[in-house]
């Protein structure tokens, strides 16, 4: 029963997750946050959103603390790809994908993700054109 629910609200249910884990980071408690994420991963592991969230908490706890290395951010990364399996066509998905790429400074695959998001969703050209090109203005590495 649960899993139908969860199947049929996984917005809702990743909305829950993303408010709580957050919740925990103002509470200084963020190994908590991540488990809580992980576990859900690990027990409903088709669900996208949850890698999605995962690795966007992955990425803004780095962004608390300075990334040691850009292979800090290959988690992340494998996390969003793993959504993208199970959703193809989720265009905040390739946008996000794109983002990271360029935080690893590897522009050739940022620009085939954008290329894919443009063919998937081409009315949304300015929004990707401004996140995308938002980040690459205030990534630490650019200046």
């Amino acid at each position: 029963m649960l899993n139908k629910i969860i199947a049929d609200n996984e917005n809702i249910v990743a909305g829950i997750l993303d408010t709580f884990t957050s919740a925990l980071m103002l509470e200084r408690n963020p190994r908590k946050a991540e488990g809580i994420l992980r576990d859900a991963i690990a027990t409903y592991p088709n669900v996208s959103k949850f890698y999605f969230t995962l690795a966007s908490f992955l990425f803004q706890l780095n962004s608390i603390r300075p990334m040691s290395s850009v292979e800090e951010l290959s988690e992340p990364v494998k996390l969003i790809e793993k959504g993208l399996d199970i959703e193809p066509t989720n265009i905040n998905y390739q946008i996000r994908l794109a983002c990271y790429y360029i935080e690893k400074q590897d522009i050739e695959s940022a620009l085939g993700q954008i290329q894919t998001a443009l063919e998937i969703d081409l009315e949304q050209t300015f929004l990707i054109e401004g996140q995308v090109v938002s980040l690459a203005l205030n990534t630490s590495r650019f200046q």
